[in-house]
């Protein structure tokens, strides 16, 4: 029994595999989960929520294992249409909160994205901040020489005035 279960879970995935290339939930999907759904009680409910949260975190495809299922109804004997039913459940829900861990993904890289925009944006206002705190420097310092050179020139005026002064009144 366990191994039927286990072969006609891999029989059921293998088909699902290919179905995997649509990355997209479709309204019929989720009409079919809902229909499902409410065939289901809380126990299967959450034994679902268990299993699509261990075929998120697993790689390779999707595979329950004969001990879970028995976790699920351990008396039970499930049919092909019930094991395909509870897997559809499972990796509906599996899908469902990978997209949800995607969309959180999606929005910590733009706030990274935005984060780095911003300081961006603040170095090149340095840049910029920098830029015209070195134009203003250098124009000061252009002023100072200028200012040095005037007075320099004026002490020489000054001296050769004390000069000719001297010379003419001897």
């Amino acid at each position: 029994m366990r191994a039927l279960i286990a072969v006609t879970a891999v029989v059921v995935m293998a088909g699902v595999t290919h179905a995997q290339e649509t990355t997209v939930i479709t309204p019929e999907m989720t009409t079919m989960e809902a229909r499902l759904l409410t065939k289901v009680g809380p126990q299967t409910r959450t034994w679902i929520k268990q299993e699509a949260a261990k075929q998120r975190t697993a790689t390779g495809v999707p595979v329950i294992s004969a001990e879970s299922w028995m976790t699920l109804s351990p008396s039970a004997s499930l049919t092909n249409t019930d094991i395909e039913a509870l897997m559809f459940l499972v990796l509906m829900e599996s899908a469902k909160s990978s997209r949800e861990d995607l969309k959180s993904t999606m929005a910590g890289v733009k706030a990274t994205n935005a984060q780095k925009s911003s300081m961006r944006e603040a170095q090149a206002t340095k840049t910029v901040v920098a830029d015209a705190q070195s134009v203003r420097l250098q124009a000061q310092m252009d002023r100072q020489a200028k200012m040095l050179q005037t007075m320099s020139s004026l002490m020489r005026k000054m001296a050769e005035s004390g000069s000719t002064t001297v010379q003419n009144l001897k």
